[in-house]
């Protein structure tokens, strides 16, 4: 849910920092050449996302080796509406860990978890 992206983003030091825990140590690439910006992670949450792309609304994919696909996209299962859900969003070139309402017929990860 929202609520869980939400708390395990605080645990791991807020927005601006839990991208690159989540992060895994490879896999991930630089779109530029600021050493701040470097695309991979430190893992040190064990969650080892790697960069999975995204499937557009129109039914296109951004690829994992350019700049738009050098994402990890995953969805919450906290829908706004009967069109929108919440995705959280991991990047190549960013630290942080974003959430933001995206429309369903965007294509993104799903990661199954046991209670």
């Amino acid at each position: 849910s929202l609520e869980e992206w939400s708390q395990l983003t605080e645990f791991l030091g807020g927005v601006n920092k839990a991208g690159s825990k989540l992060k895994s140590k490879s896999g991930w690439f630089a779109i530029t050449l600021d050493d701040d910006k470097e695309g991979n992670g430190t893992n040190s949450s064990g969650f080892n996302a790697l960069s999975g792309g995204s499937r557009t609304f129109n039914g296109g994919f951004h690829d994992i080796s350019t700049m738009e696909g050098n994402r990890g996209t995953w969805w919450c299962s906290t829908q706004v509406n009967d069109d929108f859900a919440w995705g959280f969003y991991l990047f190549g070139n960013m630290h942080e860990a974003i959430s933001s309402q995206t429309n369903l017929s965007f294509g993104h990860s799903v990661r199954c978890l046991r209670d």
